[in-house]
């Protein structure tokens, strides 16, 4: 949904993405949307996003950090995507599909699907400094996306806590009616409204910036 209307995609913005990344972190939703966007949107604008890409039956991820001796290390997605891209050397290549991109899963505490990718034979879909501004902005992009995810998640817990301490009794009484434990909740709300303010600011800013 984040490429373009004229790639054929959904045209959505930054921070349209923002506020679906942040739905699918409150209901822990197991799909790699936010490498999945990131990526496709990079993709467009190098005219490499094809229809699989487009209609999420291909999924595609985003490495972060440049490859290492042909080797794309701990891409966030690595072990669900079909594809990923990656920065090699000066040039921005898409790597080989893969069937199977969980067999290459990395164990973790996190439980995410990470994963090393292999460069050998990646296609070239842009060099030099372009390349370079190009996938420095997606980097930028997947850590906002992650922000609101994680701001999606805070929220479901905050929602969590409060209804368990008023379900949970102590000496005959929830123990929510406690001030010790109304207190340790009450700064929550904010905190969590706090950091999606900012993050729905660096989205804005996001689709302000210019490459």
């Amino acid at each position: 949904m984040g490429a373009s209307e004229a790639a054929g995609g959904g045209g959505a913005s930054l921070a349209d993405l923002t506020v679906v990344a942040t739905e699918a972190g409150a209901f822990i939703a197991p799909l790699p949307f936010v490498d999945h966007a990131v990526t496709t949107r990079l993709l467009d604008t190098v005219n490499a996003c094809d229809d699989g890409m487009l209609a999420g039956t291909t999924i595609v991820g985003l490495a972060l950090c440049p490859a290492i001796d042909g080797i794309a290390r701990t891409v966030p997605s690595g072990a669900a995507a079909h594809r990923v891209v990656a920065i090699d050397g000066d040039r921005l290549v898409l790597d080989r599909p893969v069937d199977n991109p969980s067999a290459g899963h990395l164990a973790n505490h996190g439980c995410l699907p990470l994963a090393h990718r292999d460069l050998t034979g990646a296609e070239v879909v842009a060099s030099g400094p372009d390349a370079l501004a190009k996938h420095a902005r997606a980097v930028d992009e997947w850590r906002t996306l992650t922000a609101a995810t994680l701001v999606g998640i805070a929220r479901s817990a905050v929602d969590l806590g409060v209804a368990y301490v008023m379900e949970r009794k102590q000496f005959g009484r929830p123990i929510g009616s406690f001030q010790a434990v109304q207190h340790q909740l009450a700064d929550l709300p904010g905190l969590v409204d706090g950091a999606g303010l900012l993050t729905s600011k660096a989205a804005w800013a996001g689709d302000r910036a210019t490459v």
